[in-house]
């Protein structure tokens, strides 16, 4: 199953939204707007918490209220081995999605 979590970060209140696997914990984060330490903070701790792995992330566009956090998550500086994804794949059809708020 699919969860979906929205955080709410910088001056502008823009949504991040986090979606990962149940059974896999791997996630995704989209349009990463953390703005400072503290909502990187409260990011890394909601990513510990539920012991996901995060190994996407989309930027739907390019607004700085949706890009402010994509330094931050890139793998380097995170002190993990950069990936490279050649393709996206469509999302599997009938999939159970569940959202938090």
């Amino acid at each position: 199953m699919l969860k979906i979590k929205t955080l709410v970060f910088n001056p502008f209140d823009e949504n991040t939204y986090l979606v990962w696997d149940t059974d896999t914990r791997e996630a995704m984060v989209i349009d990463p707007g953390m703005y400072n330490a503290a909502e990187r903070q409260r990011f890394d701790d909601f990513i510990r918490e539920n012991g996901l792995t995060l190994t996407h992330m989309v930027n739907t566009h390019l607004h700085l209220d949706h890009t402010w956090g994509s330094g931050y998550l890139r793998p380097e500086n995170r002190g993990q081995q950069q990936r490279q994804y050649a393709r996206c794949t469509p999302p599997r059809t009938g999939a159970d999605v569940r959202h938090e708020s």
